[in-house]
């Protein structure tokens, strides 16, 4: 089996549309979530600016028709892709998407049968503008969408079934996505605050992300790439939407991404936790990473500054987790102060210097599902 490595990131959130701003803002703390509501019930969420994104895709030149997701997803693509020079059109290039709702935002829009509504569909014109020679493969498996999509183009890579591989993960804000979280009274009316004690319940967000796999570590320059050492998935089988209540569930992930990645709890140097805000699964988590020995390890969740940005949650946090491994740094956990998990975590109160060669990036979804994947810095 082949060793797997990631780099050329793009990112396209509420807080910018590059990497450098993107990390910047998360470092200094900022947030991109304001309030909102939806038929006058509160909610809060990360969006991305309108007039930002129409001047992005005018200077894009992109097909007149494209959807909100589709601009988001070609975008970042182009870039991952640009930077790598890979040939994309060579069948030994795989294009893996990730998401949780695709186009359904259209539904409410569609009048002829030809809408990209179906994942299958939307995947398909996304590499027919892309110019891929592969058929794309499409990963949509609730929020841990985006870590099991990079689990899938590094088994295609280390089995030798492709050289490289492109993932990228994205979705949007819409009305059913809104309406679906508001009906589990789970979204908060002020911006989330992971791990702590006043927390109230997830802010939704959108975003894109996209890296780039491959069995060369050559290809994306000396130290600029990182190891996808590790990655596992698991399911606990416990409720269609609420996790384990014991965390033995993503406990499990996280086990295996760490024996395939052969590091041990002393090795992980930071932990880029799910961390929506909400009470089952940040108890859920603490618990999980308590039996993992991680309980010490410093550990940090984005959300409270660009949400909970569903499929592309998993493409979004990984690629700023192996930014920080590069700059030895590490985030900022937005909205923590004091601990309201029964299992006390190292949650980060501020940004700083880590030595951060071994980062452990973990996600949990709806169904019970759950996924873990290890980065380790090449040195």
């Amino acid at each position: 089996m082949r060793k797997v490595f990631a780099g050329h990131p793009s990112v396209i959130t509420g807080l910018g549309f590059t990497v450098e701003d993107n990390y910047h803002a998360l470092y200094e703390g900022r947030s991109a979530i304001s309030a909102e509501s939806f038929h006058d019930m509160p909610a809060t969420a990360a969006r991305i600016p309108d007039a930002a994104l129409t001047s992005a895709w005018e200077s894009f030149h992109g097909p007149a028709d494209a959807t909100r997701l589709e601009k988001l997803f070609l975008l970042s693509v182009s870039e991952s892709v640009m930077k790598s020079g890979i040939d994309v059109k060579s069948g030994r290039t795989a294009l893996v998407i990730s998401t949780t709702k695709g186009n359904v935002g259209e539904l409410s829009r569609m009048r002829e049968p030809s809408n990209r509504v179906r994942l299958s569909d939307m995947a398909g014109f996304l590499a027919g503008e892309l110019h891929f020679g592969s058929s794309p493969l499409i990963v949509s498996n609730a929020c841990v969408s985006g870590i099991s999509a990079i689990a899938v183009a590094k088994e295609l890579i280390a089995s030798g079934s492709a050289d490289h591989a492109v993932v990228s993960g994205g979705d949007v804000i819409t009305d059913f996505v809104l309406s679906g979280f508001l009906s589990f009274r789970a979204v908060s009316d002020v911006p989330c605050t992971p791990f702590d004690a006043g927390r109230k319940g997830l802010s939704l967000g959108e975003g894109c992300a996209t890296l780039v796999l491959s069995a060369d570590a050559g290809i994306f320059g000396k130290g600029h790439a990182v190891e996808v050492a590790g990655c596992a998935t698991s399911n606990d089988a416990n409720h269609i939407s609420g996790p384990s209540r014991d965390g033995s569930g993503l406990f499990l992930a996280v086990k295996n991404a760490m024996n395939a990645a052969r590091v041990s709890a002393e090795d992980i140097r930071s932990v880029s936790a799910h961390g929506t805000g909400t009470a089952y699964n940040d108890e859920m988590e603490s618990k999980a990473f308590t039996l993992a020995s991680l309980q010490n390890t410093p550990l940090y969740s984005l959300k409270g500054s660009i949400g909970h940005t569903l499929g592309a949650a998993g493409m979004i946090e990984s690629v700023m987790a192996i930014e920080s491994m590069l700059r030895n740094e590490v985030f900022i956990s937005k909205g923590y102060s004091t601990c309201g998990v029964p299992m006390p975590l190292n949650v980060t109160t501020a940004s700083g210097p880590l030595d951060n060669g071994v980062c452990l990036k973990t996600a949990s979804g709806f169904g019970g599902s759950n996924a873990a994947a290890v980065f380790r810095r090449i040195d």
